[in-house]
């Protein structure tokens, strides 16, 4: 069987389609950035499921409709703890977390020794460098503080858990081919990784992915957030 091409017109008209089903709906959208994080927190039922995440000062236009552009979906078997974690936890056991702290510490002028120690968090020798954990607390509080102040939260329930990875991943993939691309100012510009800058996305590994969204994945969706409104 023939590899199935994707034109990039399709791929657009695609993104469009997730983005139309995301902000036609009813579902809110979470933002501490008018409230404390607690407060925003109280709001957030648990539940398995997706979590698109859109970036405030990344406008996109999808059709006639304004919008902050999606820089990354999550996913969790508790979407409220997985939040929580985004905007409170000083642990960096979030690939989102990471990814922002990376691009801070190469916008600053770190070295490439500084930015492995950030990534491989599980590294104890990090532990052992005093020198770099003034930087690791210091740069911990900056990421709170830019999540807590640009980025706002839809969840989207599924149940079906098994599946919760790959499907985020398909999305994140078919978002890497499309031309909504992130403005000058984003911050992912000074990422140390291309598949960042590229494709305006706080991750790597689903970047130009051939295993992107079907119209099964659509439908999917589409139906999980009429489940919820």
């Amino acid at each position: 069987m023939a590899k199935k091409i994707f034109p990039p017109e399709d791929i657009s008209q695609n993104i469009k389609r997730v983005y139309n089903c995301l902000l036609l709906s009813k579902l809110p959208v979470y933002d501490c950035s008018k409230c404390s994080a607690d407060d925003m927190l109280a709001k957030i039922s648990n539940f398995p499921g997706l979590i698109f995440i859109f970036e405030d000062g990344e406008e996109i236009k999808v059709d006639e409709t304004k919008a902050d552009r999606i820089v990354f979906v999550g996913y969790s078997q508790d979407v409220h703890i997985r939040i929580r974690q985004y905007v409170y936890d000083i642990e960096r056991n979030a690939t989102l977390k990471r990814q922002i702290g990376a691009a801070m510490l190469q916008r600053d002028g770190y070295d490439a020794g500084t930015l492995d120690l950030w990534w491989h968090y599980r590294d104890k020798n990090r532990l052992r460098n005093t020198a770099y954990m003034k930087i690791e607390e210091e740069y911990v509080k900056k990421v709170l503080t830019y999540i807590q102040g640009h980025l706002h939260f839809m969840p989207v329930r599924m149940d079906d858990v098994a599946n919760l990875e790959s499907f985020a991943r398909k999305m994140l993939a078919t978002f890497s081919w499309g031309n909504f691309k992130p403005s000058e100012k984003w911050l992912g510009n000074t990422s140390p990784w291309w598949q960042v800058r590229d494709s305006g996305l706080w991750a790597m590994r689903t970047h130009h992915s051939k295993t992107i969204m079907e119209e099964s994945d659509f439908v999917l969706l589409e139906k999980l957030i009429k489940d919820m409104e």
